[in-house]
């Protein structure tokens, strides 16, 4: 059991000393949605605007209509709900979780991967970033960099 949520303490100066390196992939909930199939597509707009608004989303049918500017096939509910769920559950928290290290005083560094080891239908999946750890040289140095200094150079 952690008696403070993670990012609280994060928040509250627990890891001011510690660097963070924070990283997610543009295409986290991608295999997600690939494993889903037809299980993973909302029922319809309603459905989807529903599951936003759980999550906090005040103005559902703004945000969904930003998401379909970035997709190519604007009308797949199952694609929308990708983009929206890799926001919600990994982007979002991840880049709040970096600037609570900062606003604490400690240090942080963040990256987006969007490479596309598998090609462009599973695009930058979750964990595609691990594909590269120990075949990227430049990302095999900013990581062994981060790890023995602190910083990713």
């Amino acid at each position: 059991m952690l008696p403070v949520a993670p990012r609280q303490a994060v928040a509250d100066g627990a890891a001011a000393d510690i660097p963070l390196l924070v990283g997610v992939t543009r295409d986290e909930v991608r295999v997600f949605q690939m494993i889903g199939g037809d299980s993973f597509r909302p029922e319809d707009e309603t459905a989807l605007y529903t599951e936003m608004r759980r999550a906090g989303v005040t103005e559902p049918e703004k945000l969904l209509d930003a998401y379909r500017s970035r997709i190519a096939d604007s009308g797949d509910l199952s694609a929308l709900r990708g983009v929206f769920l890799t926001d919600a559950l990994y982007r979002i928290p991840a880049t709040r979780l970096a600037r609570a290290q900062a606003g604490a005083g400690g240090r942080a560094y963040h990256y987006l991967l969007v490479d596309e080891p598998c090609g462009p239908a599973m695009g930058a999946f979750h964990g595609a970033d691990l594909l590269h750890v120990f075949d990227s040289p430049s990302l095999v140095g900013a990581w062994a960099a981060f790890a023995a200094t602190g910083s990713p150079g």
